[in-house]
This record gives structure tokens, C-alpha cells and sequence, in this order.
């Protein structure tokens, strides 16, 4: 019977092997040496965490996104509806359509290579465009900056197109003075303006003034993005490190994806660590109000959130 009750036992655990030689040598089993076991197993633990993220990160690094074909086809899919109703809109202003997508990860999982996926398709369309911003901590007291950076990329794209000209006219057209203000944010802009518009740039009679009200900063930023959107369709805009960014960007998102007048394709992608995103940062206030109004602005929101890649499936 004895020989049956121990078949049924699973093997001894590292722990109690351990246990059982150090009783060998007619030693207690002191609270000190439980102690010791327990943090080589926390510590086995840590490494074995540490481990997975590095692998994470040298795969991406490395060889590219790896087994994320769950999460790129719900990308594609975002970019698909997006694109169809572009194409099927025509004016109705009523069925107008934006995608606003949030990647959420650990730092170095592959968030803004999974964004990148899309890269090639946007580029081989005629006037499609794909941007990339980045909010740094260490501009966290500049707002607008990942926003601003974005757009002046593309103001260095086209510099010397010429469709560079009717924008810059049509800029100014629009925003009057306003434009030499939002050139202190985005200077790649003067490079498209017009001459003239250049010349009064240059006698600095337009100073930088970011307490000029943020209702006003955030016209000049819908006016940009509709001009652009207006000779480029659709925008796909990456904003990454979206945990970083100011309460003032993340207004000027919501009001550039929920734009009614903007009847162009325009695709948002926000890349966040979700470790660094709790239920009171204000990112998240942000996704819950944005949740709450995007069928009656005609955008819509998905979430991709990428887990680790276990050493076993790298």
C-alpha cells in the first residue's frame, strides 16, 4: 500500500530535495536557509522577466516583427475601412470616417514596428502620405512637439515639389498672420511659404507666443491638418511614446480625429507603454471620452494591446 500512496506523490521539488540533504547532515531547517530559497526563486523569476523583454526587444531589433499576425491584420483592417470609405464618401458629409488607433506594450515589445507595417502600402499610393511623431520626455513642457515634429517631416518631404507652393498659399490664405505663429512650432514650414510671407518671417515682427491661448493653437493646427489632408489622402500619423505627451496634444488629437470639416482620410496611430498609462493618467481620460462620441463624429477607435513573446516562440 505504501508503494501505492507513492506513486500517486509528484516528484520531490528542488526545495525538497534540498530540504532533505541539508536534514541528512542533522541540521534543522532553519527559517534562514527557507529564506534563501525563496529569494533565488524570486530572483529566477526577475531573470526569467528580464529574459523574455530582451528577447522581445532583439527580436524586433533584429529580424523584424515577429508572430504579430493577429494584431497586423486588425491594422490592415483599420486601414481598409478607412480607405473604402474614402473612396465611397464622395461629399456626404453624414458618413464621413477617421480611424484612431491606440498600441498599447511594454517599451521595446514592437508598438511602432507594428505602426510601421503600413509604411510601404501608404507610400506606393499616389498621394498618400505616413508620418512619425515622438513625445520625449524631456519635452514634456513643450507642448504640441510630437504633433509639431510630424508635420514638419512633411513640410521637409515636399519642400521642393511643386505642391509646396499652392499649400504654403493656401496656408496663409486661411490663416492670415496666424501662419508666422505656427511656424515658431513647426519651422519646417517657412521653407514653403511664400516669399514674401518668408521676408516678414525673417525681420522677426512675429514673436513666438505660446500663451496666445490654446483654443487658437488648436485652430491653427486643424486649419494645417486640413490643408494637408486636402492635397495629401489619406494621412496615416504614428505619434509614439504617447504616455509622454502634454494634456494640449492630446486635446489637439481629439479635435483633429473628431473634425467634422475635415471629409479626408485620416488615420491616427497612438504607441504607449501600458505600464506607464493608469485609469488616472490623462491618456486614459482621453481614450473614455473619445470612446463615448466616436459614432456621433464618424471615427472609430481600436486597441491593440501587444503581450510578450515567450523565449519558446522566438
Amino acid at each position: 500500500m505504501a508503494s501505492d500512496r507513492s506513486s500517486h506523490h509528484s516528484s520531490p521539488t528542488d526545495f525538497q530535495k534540498a530540504a532533505r540533504k541539508y536534514s541528512k547532515r542533522n541540521k534543522p531547517i532553519t527559517s534562514e536557509f527557507n529564506c534563501r530559497l525563496i529569494k533565488q526563486s524570486d530572483t529566477v523569476r526577475s531573470n526569467e522577466r528580464v529574459q523574455e523583454l530582451t528577447i522581445n526587444k532583439l527580436c524586433v531589433e533584429s529580424i523584424g516583427l515577429v508572430g504579430r499576425e493577429k494584431e497586423k491584420e486588425q491594422l490592415q483592417s483599420c486601414l481598409s475601412r478607412l480607405l473604402f470609405h474614402d473612396r465611397n464618401d464622395d461629399h456626404d458629409h453624414s458618413d464621413m470616417h477617421k480611424e484612431l488607433v491606440f498600441i498599447q506594450g511594454y517599451s521595446g515589445i514592437g508598438k511602432s514596428s507594428l505602426a510601421n507595417t503600413l509604411e510601404d502600402t501608404i507610400r506606393k499610393m499616389d498621394h498618400g502620405v505616413f508620418l512619425r511623431g515622438k513625445f520625449d520626455l524631456s519635452n514634456n513642457d513643450k507642448p504640441y512637439s510630437g504633433i509639431a515634429n510630424a508635420f514638419g517631416q512633411l513640410c521637409q518631404q515636399i519642400q521642393a515639389s511643386e505642391v509646396s507652393h499652392k499649400i504654403g498659399a493656401s496656408l496663409v490664405a486661411q490663416l492670415a498672420s496666424d501662419v508666422h505663429l505656427l511656424s515658431r512650432l513647426v519651422p519646417e514650414l517657412i521653407d514653403i511659404l511664400p516669399e514674401s510671407e518668408r521676408k516678414k518671417h525673417g525681420c522677426g515682427c512675429h514673436s513666438f507666443d505660446m500663451a496666445a491661448g490654446h483654443e487658437r493653437w488648436k485652430y491653427v493646427f486643424r486649419v494645417l491638418a486640413r490643408v494637408m489632408n486636402t492635397f495629401f489622402t489619406p494621412i496615416v500619423l504614428v505619434l509614439d511614446d504617447l504616455q509622454w505627451a502634454d494634456a494640449s496634444s492630446l486635446e489637439v488629437i481629439d479635435l483633429l480625429i473628431s473634425d467634422m470639416g475635415n471629409v479626408n482620410a485620416l488615420m491616427i496611430i497612438g504607441c504607449y507603454r501600458s505600464n506607464e498609462v493608469g485609469p488616472t493618467h490623462a491618456l486614459s481620460s482621453t481614450k473614455l471620452d473619445l470612446s463615448s462620441r466616436q459614432e456621433r463624429c464618424n471615427f472609430s477607435i481600436t486597441n491593440i494591446r501587444l503581450e510578450s513573446i515567450r523565449p519558446s516562440e522566438a
